[in-house]
């Protein structure tokens, strides 16, 4: 099981927090916040819920028996002496799409990985950089996840992400999960993923 359901919520906002388990990353608690609805619109937030598919995904980027090396190789282990031992590798870069609250980009980041989680909409970009917030001090050096907005098929937007914040290089790994709700966004869906993937 890799959600508690803790949640504690804020009466004066539409916010809850939940409490997580990554269970292959010595049982780490992640506490998240989430949204009901958009900060901005009032709208119902499906980004700003951790779908089942969420925490699945963080399991599985951290499980030591995931068949992606891109992972496997950013295993941070403890030596003899019972000392954090950080990767010789360059760090993987990970582009989550439809992030939502950020739980699998957060897991990969504690890995080590350079980690930009995608949204598409404001309040959740804003929800993402607070949850990622959080945790601050406890990412690698340059491990960091970064919220930033994308939105599906603006091919500027991919274009930018690549030039600014991946430097001009691609992503070794998008990710995403629990991200195609409503069939007309699978186009554009796929239109981002073969360009951040050529």
């Amino acid at each position: 099981d890799t959600i508690n359901q803790t949640q504690n919520s804020n009466p004066n906002n539409n916010a809850k927090i939940i409490t997580t388990t990554l269970r292959h990353f010595q049982n780490r608690q992640i506490r998240l916040q989430t949204q009901s609805r958009e900060k901005h619109t009032g709208r119902l937030s499906m980004a700003g819920t951790l779908w089942e598919a969420g925490p699945v995904l963080a399991d599985y980027v951290t499980n030591p028996a995931c068949p992606l090396h891109s992972f496997r190789r950013m295993r941070v282990h403890a030596d003899s002496d019972g000392n954090v031992v950080l990767p010789a590798h360059p760090p993987t870069t990970v582009v989550e799409l439809g992030s939502g609250v950020g739980l699998a980009s957060m897991a990969a980041a504690f890995l080590g990985c350079r980690v930009f989680g995608t949204d598409g909409a404001l309040s959740s970009v804003e929800l993402l950089n607070e949850n990622f917030g959080r945790y601050d001090g406890e990412f690698n050096e340059g491990a960091k996840p970064k919220g930033l907005l994308l939105e599906w098929g603006d091919s500027e937007a991919v274009r930018e992400l690549i030039e600014r914040d991946l430097e001009g290089c691609f992503p070794d790994v998008v990710m995403a999960s629990d991200v195609v709700y409503a069939h007309s966004a699978r186009e554009e869906l796929t239109k981002t993923i073969r360009e951040l993937c050529p």
